[in-house]
């Protein structure tokens, strides 16, 4: 992802020694998404995940891009009030299937 997006993925810092957030953003062409964010678990609370999303909405502006979608594995249900907080909707039109390859 840093390869393909370099510009749509970001790390929190604190003292640029320790990491304490990150999020894995990209863009397909018509939607950008956040794929992975995450945040040290004895800061969460703290607003870190909140300005990492921020800075990648800023970011998606900055270059036309105005539809965001953020994935959240159904097991992690707690982050859900995070991101309607922020504005985000449950899509309730999209279903997403895998395989192993």
């Amino acid at each position: 992802m840093l390869r393909l997006n370099p510009e749509l993925c970001f790390i929190a810092s604190k003292n640029h020694d320790d990491v304490v957030g990150s999020l894995i953003g990209a863009f397909d062409g018509r939607t950008a998404s956040i794929h992975r964010l995450a945040v040290a678990p004895a800061l969460q609370r703290r607003g870190v995940g909140t300005k990492l999303v921020r800075v990648f909405e800023e970011t998606l502006r900055s270059k036309g891009i105005d539809k965001l979608t953020a994935q959240i594995h159904v097991s992690n249900i707690a982050i859900v009030p995070f991101y309607e907080k922020l504005g985000f909707k449950e899509m309730s039109y999209v279903k997403t299937y895998f395989k192993d390859v």
